[in-house]
């Protein structure tokens, strides 16, 4: 598979010319065989601005002529084209941005996180990990010039499984010693090296408003070596052919891999903000294996084993609407993010992939088109658990060694018309471990999907400890909650659409209960997440209150401990990733007074029985 990144010369202003030469260099990269393109950092508008409302005028959404020329183009030519451009974002706000985009239109779309310089000043920075995307040639990341510099950013896209990191860029021209490479290209090596991954750059050539520019474009090799010359301060296509498997293969030497080898319980100071003076001082770090060890000398000392104390997560990013394929890349860079964080668990809120289809709640009426018509693209974008598209997620789960939890629309079978509401448990080995299907779906939701059964009413031996789990309203099912705690769970996910009081209410008092730690998980979504042509049936089946712009769900996922009080209080507001480490021996602990399943229970008196085979409606007799 051949890569092209084409070093152009970009003029400051002159969009329909810069998108023109864009446009040429594309064309001429797939005549050569290319397979994917990469561009330079803001092709379409040109990088030094006089000011703020120079880059604001000069700025486009991310569906206008730039990115939309690139998708008819990759159409036409049948390639991925990955580059940045001056966003103008649905919020007003002026971005410093890239796209991937393939024949089947934009795949991700990703805001520069670390600024650069007098970028400060135009800029808004991003806040989401840089996007891991399958394509028919690999696994493709991108991120953005000074991104390339920060160690755990790039470290991020490799753990989400990126094959070859694409990374349009403006390398400013600054003095060197003779014959020496631009000290850009040296750091881009070393992150290749480090990461056993491909990392193509596209930088830009000329002079603009006193600024030159290196023309440093290059393609490195998981060795970490340039696999062609660089051609500095002219135009050109630097091109090669990429074996992009060879990036899977982590191994440096025959006892060597340099993701297996990370010890990440050690880098905790990495995210502290007063990391220096923490680590200056001698100071032990909380949450790294130095601060640990007083606690787990003491707890050897009580006879408790090693595994009793865990990191867990809940992701409280917007799910991908309707999209599944995104979600699926989104939900493997997440997995990716809580595991770099030391998160042993992690868990998504209900419906995750592909969406809650609030929409209902004003749909629910005799024939109507619209409503079959949503209806449709949901029942598209729901996966059967065996369904090749959430292989992705399976391989992050087994890259990381995490346990996921996923809330789903789930087909019931490849050509279904039926969906359930579940929760699909993943292992740590990236096999599925059990399917929980929502036993009664709550008022309209009957429309969209089954009543499940109790066949994955089950919580799970794993790494982490006993987990099972329960979808929204399942928590006033008294009976369900018994079915669990009498198999001695000690995780429960509480997965929510959102997180009013009364559902944090039952999720505290499924902890104090069951005598467990509940992961109670909510979503965070925005009118901006969902897409134009729905989103006003989405917000009013939301309800009245609902904004016509801003949050819908406002996210506000916590830990909370067996005695019902938060470990981790509510998120609220925004989007991110909870984390707790939680120690299962105080789910022991608790239950010296309050244990429903055991001496607190009276089977004598009550008696629970339940169902647990799967009903079809068909019993096909042999002749």
């Amino acid at each position: 598979m051949k890569v092209a990144c084409c070093q152009v010369s970009i003029a400051i202003g002159d969009r329909d010319g810069n998108r023109e030469r864009l446009r040429r260099a594309v064309e001429s990269a797939a005549a050569g065989g290319a397979g994917i393109v990469v561009l330079p950092e803001l092709a379409n508008s040109g990088y030094v601005f006089a000011d703020a409302t120079e880059a604001r005028s000069l700025a486009e959404p991310s569906d206008g002529p730039t990115v939309t020329g690139w998708a008819e183009l990759a159409r036409r030519l049948d390639v991925v084209i990955v580059g940045g451009f001056c966003e103008l974002d649905p919020d007003g706000l002026v971005r410093n941005s890239a796209v991937v985009v393939d024949p089947s239109g934009t795949r991700a779309l990703y805001r520069k996180a670390h600024l650069w310089d007098r970028e400060k000043l135009v800029f808004i920075p991003g806040d989401a990990p840089p996007p891991v995307v399958d394509t028919g040639y690999g696994r493709i990341a991108v991120m953005i010039c000074y991104d390339l510099e920060f160690p755990e950013w790039v470290r991020l896209a490799a753990l989400g499984g990126a094959d070859l990191l694409c990374a349009p860029v403006n390398w400013p021209r600054l003095p060197r010693p003779d014959g020496e490479r631009p000290s850009e290209v040296i750091r881009v090596q070393a992150a290749a090296a480090t990461n056993r991954m491909f990392i193509a750059v596209a930088d830009r050539v000329g002079d603009e408003r006193g600024v030159g520019w290196v023309g440093g474009t290059v393609i490195i090799d998981p060795d970490g070596w340039p696999v062609r010359d660089l051609v500095l301060g002219r135009e050109s296509t630097v091109a090669a052919d990429l074996d992009l498997v060879v990036a899977r293969d982590k191994r440096i030497s025959e006892r060597n891999d340099v993701h297996a080898d990370r010890r990440p319980e050690l880098y905790a100071a990495v995210a502290r903000p007063d990391a220096r003076a923490v680590v200056g001082s001698g100071e032990t770090v909380p949450g790294s294996a130095a601060s640990e060890r007083p606690a787990v000398e003491r707890d050897r000392r009580r006879g408790r084993g090693l595994t009793d104390v865990h990191r867990v997560a809940i992701v409280q990013y917007p799910p991908s609407v309707l999209d599944l394929q995104a979600g699926v890349a989104r939900a493997a860079e997440y997995v990716a993010q809580a595991a770099a964080e030391g998160a042993r668990l992690v868990a998504f809120p209900e419906a995750w992939l592909t969406t809650y289809p609030a929409w209902v709640f004003g749909m629910a009426g005799w024939d109507d088109a619209e409503a079959r018509y949503w209806y449709g693209r949901l029942l598209e974008q729901s996966p059967t658990v065996d369904d090749p598209r959430l292989t992705p997620l399976f391989r992050a789960a087994a890259r990381h060694g995490v346990t996921v939890v996923m809330g789903l629309n789930e087909r019931a079978r490849a050509h279904a018309g039926t969906l359930y509401n579940s929760l699909v448990t993943i292992g740590a080995d990236g096999t599925v471990r059990g399917v929980h299907r929502k036993l009664t779906p709550t008022h309209t939701e009957r429309v969209v999907w089954a009543p499940g059964d109790a066949a994955g009413l089950i919580a799970h031996d794993t790494p982490v400890g006993r987990v099972g789990g329960l979808v929204c309203w399942e928590h006033w099912h008294p009976l369900a909650r018994q079915a669990l705690h009498v198999q001695d769970e000690q995780i429960h996910i509480a997965a929510w659409p959102d997180l009013p009081d009364m559902h944090r209410v039952a999720s505290r008092a499924y902890a104090f209960e069951g005598r467990c730690f509940v992961l109670c998980a909510g979503q965070y979504l925005s009118t901006d997440d969902v897409p134009t042509e729905l989103r006003e049936a989405f917000r009013a089946g939301v309800g009245p209150d609902a904004p016509r712009e801003g949050l819908l769900f406002a996210g506000g996922s916590g830990v909370i401990g067996p005695d019902g009080a938060w470990v981790t209080p509510p998120l609220e507001g925004r989007p991110g990733i909870v984390y707790a480490d939680i120690d299962l021996a105080r789910t022991r602990a608790h239950k010296h007074d309050l244990d429903v399943a055991g001496h607190y229970g009276r089977p004598d008196v009550l008696r629970l029985v339940v169902e647990r085979r799967r009903h079809t409606g068909v019993e096909w007799l042999r002749p």
